[in-house]
């Protein structure tokens, strides 16, 4: 697996110790790999337009059904490196068309936890 920054999950920027930038390893990367993939549309990523969720493709649609939304973000999500499984998934889509998802991954590092999105 390749290795990432720490990122800090409120605010997304760097994490530094004494200057230097923190490296994510085992479960808390996964927890950030998923966090950071769920934040992504798809086609924002030029060196791979497929990465991302389609949220305007399939997930903000007008009258969007909740199963195929779950669906759609399960399939996405699943396919990140070391992940392998779901063992919750919530989706709510309020009447402002705000999306909230928390999401507990099975990984080969043990249960991610709840993660918000």
């Amino acid at each position: 697996m390749s290795r990432d920054f720490h990122l800090d999950q409120a605010t997304h920027d760097l994490v530094m110790v004494g200057g230097n930038p923190v490296m994510a390893e085992g479960v808390d990367e996964l927890r950030q790999r998923v966090k950071v993939r769920a934040l992504t549309h798809r086609g924002e990523w030029q060196f791979d337009l497929a990465v991302g969720m389609p949220y305007r493709e399939q997930i903000m649609v007008k009258n969007p059904d909740l199963a195929i939304v779950k669906a759609t973000i399960a399939a996405e999500l699943i396919t990140i490196p070391d992940t392998t499984g779901i063992i919750a998934n919530e989706v709510d889509i309020d009447s402002g068309r705000n999306l909230s998802n928390r999401i507990d991954m099975d990984t080969v590092y043990g249960p991610t936890g709840e993660i918000e999105v």
